[in-house]
């Protein structure tokens, strides 16, 4: 082996050995494992495949053949690892399990197909088309994350707002990501360790913020993360105050008996870390006393306005799933009972 070689297969080989004991380090080792840290250590452990296999392909002459499947088999699931992370991080209500199978297992099923009609001796996996299909996968699921993560990149983009640390994250996650594909596609595979290059490059990066700036705050191994700040500013509380009261009032969503709070959120284009924060820190209130608060408000509208619907469907057009819950929120709030609220109007 050349010294030039070497110093490649150092370079990038290293990176991806990395790789693979952080990808074990997530999926084994961390205290607080959640299906956001999973997800990470499948995302990381895919891409360290798909580097390896780069790698091994430039230093071992006429491995092209043997090690090529098991590099694109790679590609088409680091895009939907990557979507799937996202959506895990920012959604506390997120069921990562189906959507593992929801967004993978078609995936494998199409492989399993084109096996089936393409004979083996023909390398099918190694196709032209399907090599081209894979990454436009990949870049599709990128465009996907992007969007998820539109007003954290547009934070960015326009130094509007502020970003917290978890977009900061998000944001170095996918750009990396989005490197190592480019890197891929630009050099048309005539530079081939490129790829890998771009990968140990974008790994040490990312290992370096992390270390610095976010091991701390435990962002990786938490599924709801502490509050950085103790509150959110008074002038941006005020305005998200008012964002979330008018959304309450004219969309009313609380009629919803199985509304979540990452539904809000995503409605509001926040994270619900952020709603949450803003309700228990700057409200001092919980989610489900918050929407208990619109829910009764709305019965005693319809209470008072309407003879002509039991107070059992009032409870329920208002949001709540049972009458327990119903007369146990209403008499907190108010001090009566619904039948009593409603004799007023007698």
């Amino acid at each position: 082996m050349k010294f030039q070689d070497l110093l490649l297969f150092l370079f990038s080989g290293i990176g991806a050995l990395n790789g693979f004991f952080l990808a074990s380090y997530f999926a084994f080792f961390t205290s607080k494992k959640s299906g956001s840290t999973k997800i990470l250590s499948l995302l990381i452990a895919t891409v360290s495949i798909r580097i390896l296999k780069s790698t091994l392909v430039v230093i071992l002459e006429g491995s092209s053949d043997t090690l090529a499947p098991l590099g694109l088999l790679a590609c088409i699931f680091i895009g939907p690892l990557l979507y799937l992370y996202v959506k895990a991080v920012i959604n506390i209500d997120f069921n990562w399990h189906a959507a593992l199978i929801k967004h993978l297992f078609p995936f494998v099923l199409l492989l399993v197909i084109a096996g089936l009609i393409f004979p083996s001796e023909e390398c099918w996996i190694c196709s032209e088309w399907l090599r081209h299909m894979m990454y436009v996968i990949w870049f599709y699921y990128i465009l996907l994350t992007i969007i998820t993560l539109k007003k954290p990149f547009r934070n960015l983009l326009t130094y509007h707002g502020k970003l917290s640390d978890l977009d900061i994250w998000l944001i170095t996650i996918t750009i990396g990501i989005a490197v190592v594909w480019l890197a891929y596609l630009i050099t048309n595979y005539s530079s081939y360790i490129i790829g890998a290059w771009s990968f140990t490059f974008v790994f040490y990066a990312v290992l370096f913020i992390w270390l610095y700036k976010f091991k701390r705050t435990s962002l990786f191994f938490e599924k709801q993360e502490k509050y950085v700040d103790k509150k959110i500013r008074a002038v941006e509380a005020k305005e998200f105050g008012q964002r979330l009261q008018s959304f309450f009032y004219v969309q009313k969503p609380f009629k919803d008996p199985n509304l979540k709070l990452s539904d809000v959120a995503l409605s509001l284009e926040v994270t619900p870390h952020y709603l949450s924060q803003f309700l228990n820190d700057n409200k001092n209130i919980t989610f489900s006393s918050y929407i208990n608060e619109y829910r009764v408000e709305e019965a005693k509208l319809l209470l008072g306005s309407n003879n002509l619907i039991t107070i059992e469907a009032i409870g329920q057009e208002c949001g709540f799933k049972s009458n327990s819950s119903f007369y146990s929120a209403f008499k907190k709030l108010e001090g009566v009972t619904p039948a009593k609220f409603k004799k007023q109007y007698l």
